[in-house]
């Protein structure tokens, strides 16, 4: 239908006037009213949404067909308490409102796959609920935040690293063959390292490194779990990484670098995928797990082991290294995971720890001034490493709260913030201890951004 100028004139004073009316209404209800303009010759849904001064639901659309008269659009909206209270909750449904809108507006021109990703999320979030909003792991940012407080007694230990840091790393071949050969003389971890058939055979006696007047007597049905031979044989890698679980490997790139390494080995199956992989890798060769994380995190592995089959995945044909014979709760759970690996076919290894090596550890490091009973799983790997590989390197070793260079604050773990139990072990002690053997040009100690290192 076409419309006179007077008509036009007409029809736009009865619309703003019955629009004033309304509004002066529904603003008692705490109803908020939208009268807009738009530009000509378009034909735009009058879309009511929330609720009338009577409390009905409304749904309706009103056109207004003309080829010169401008369209005018106007809307409904619920003013609730809480909206309210909290203009910026109200500020952002009114926006989200309109998005919507206008992704449905412009469905009828055009197919859904045209529509822009951001409307489409918008409408589906508005129409189906917050369960319909997929959420994917947040994204690396590359900036570092800025310097914080320092930690309690960190102030030395920076001064110290920077020291250090500010010459160039260079191998010391006399000091590395040296401490080999002391390894290799006391420790063996060649050969003993690993409980295998031919260094445990069935009748000899286990004595536990954590709980020495426990021992086990091997039967042949624990026999049969041992690894029948040494996986290492005798052969010398040229290049080895070490990962610990540091927060200092946040945004530091170094998966490549990890990646890069002949033979790489991980402590306490730490994640790797959703975005770690750029900080740690996902290269593995060997992994360690600690009973504990199938206590707390698998229930002992006394119920569903698929769980703990499927977080496997993630480190290919790699060996399990897992302390059996440290205490008496060791040997079932390891042995039961043992078991999950053969059930579900997982291509890992699992092989145990041997006691009688970790005691010996105990005893070489307290030569070098390393005072503690019970060494971490970090130290016992680089240990094995410095028999293992012509040259050592290790990431995520750094057991203080602020970053070594940027001084700004960091988590325990680069997945997580769960602070390790007290009187475990002296990480402070052992970060020393490797911090000399740095100095001595015996392992390289990353405590930098890959990208800058």
């Amino acid at each position: 239908m076409q419309y006179t100028g007077a008509q036009e004139q007409l029809v736009m004073t009865f619309i703003f006037t019955t629009a004033n009316k309304v509004r002066s209404r529904l603003n008692k209800h705490r109803i908020k009213f939208v009268l807009r303009a738009e530009s000509p010759h378009t034909v735009s849904g009058a879309q009511t949404r929330g609720r009338d001064a009577a409390g009905v639901g409304r749904g309706t659309e009103g056109k207004l067909l003309s080829p010169r008269l401008q369209t005018v659009q106007f809307s409904f909206g619920v003013r609730g308490r809480s909206q309210m209270s909290s203009p910026r909750r109200q500020r952002h449904r009114w926006g989200a409102g309109r998005r919507i809108n206008e992704a449905r507006r412009r469905s009828r021109y055009q197919p859904s796959s045209q529509i822009p990703e951001t409307l489409r999320q918008s409408t589906r979030s508005g129409t189906e609920g917050s369960d319909a909003v997929s959420h994917s792991p947040p994204r690396h940012k590359k900036s570092h935040p800025p310097p914080t407080k320092l930690c309690e007694g960190c102030k030395e230990i920076l001064d110290k690293v920077k020291e250090l840091y500010s010459k160039t790393w260079e191998k010391h071949e006399y000091n590395y063959q040296k401490i080999r050969l002391q390894l290799s003389s006391e420790c063996n971890g060649f050969d003993k390292a690993i409980i295998t058939q031919a260094n445990t055979p069935v009748g000899s006696q286990i004595v536990y490194d954590g709980e020495k007047t426990r021992t086990l007597k091997v039967t042949s049905k624990i026999f049969s779990t041992f690894a029948k031979e040494h996986p290492f044989q005798n052969k010398t890698r040229d290049t080895c990484a070490i990962v610990g679980n540091g927060g200092i490997l946040t945004n530091s790139s170094c998966g490549k670098m990890i990646d890069s390494a002949q033979f790489v080995i991980r402590c306490n199956l730490p994640p790797l995928e959703n975005g770690y992989e750029e900080d740690v890798g996902i290269k593995t060769d060997l992994v360690t797990a600690n009973p504990s994380i199938f206590l707390f995190k698998y229930q002992s592995l006394l119920e569903r082991h698929r769980p703990f089959a499927d977080s496997l995945h993630s480190y290919g044909n790699s060996l399990l290294l897992c302390p059996a014979f440290s205490y008496g709760f060791n040997t079932n759970v390891c042995q039961r995971a043992a078991y999950s690996v053969e059930d579900f076919e997982i291509p890992m290894r699992p092989v145990y720890l041997n006691p009688d090596y970790l005691l010996s550890l105990v005893r070489f490091w307290r030569s070098q001034g390393l005072k503690e009973n019970r060494h971490s799983t970090g130290l016992m790997m680089v240990s094995l490493a410095l028999e293992l590989c012509t040259n050592v390197h290790l990431y995520g070793f750094w057991p203080y709260g602020n970053h070594p260079h940027g001084l700004y604050a960091l988590n325990n773990h680069y997945y997580d913030d769960v602070a390790p139990k007290k009187g475990v072990h002296t990480m402070s002690s052992e970060f020393e201890l490797l911090l000399r053997l740095h100095n001595q040009g015996i392992l390289r100690l990353h405590l930098e951004d890959c990208s800058s290192d």
